[in-house]
């Protein structure tokens, strides 16, 4: 119950700084399923070594596209910001195959 608080806070966030409800709707998607990954993790607990699994599993196996995995990132960056006050770059996480 927790998460979702402090997700629909996130949204307000969002939407605070001129976020569109669509871009709300996507990122709090793209966090709900990477806390579903982490299972019953803290936010607090969150290192960058979960952020590289869940990188490795959904986005460099192919899973997901490029696209996907930059929202995710996005995504995950805002709420580190929202939650801890500190701004994360995770840009250097791996990028997915190439699908030609």
């Amino acid at each position: 119950m927790e998460k979702e608080n402090r997700l629909e806070e996130f949204r307000e966030f969002l939407l605070d700084r001129n976020y569109s409800e669509r871009s709300c709707s996507h990122y709090l998607f793209s966090l709900q399923k990477f806390f579903n990954y982490l299972d019953s993790r803290k936010v607090t607990e969150i290192n960058f070594g979960h952020i590289e699994d869940y990188n490795y599993d959904f986005f460099v196996s192919g899973r997901y596209s490029r696209s996907y995995q930059l929202q995710f990132i996005n995504a995950l960056s805002l709420y580190l910001e929202f939650e801890r006050g500190v701004k994360v770059n995770l840009k250097s996480l791996r990028l997915p195959l190439s699908r030609r």
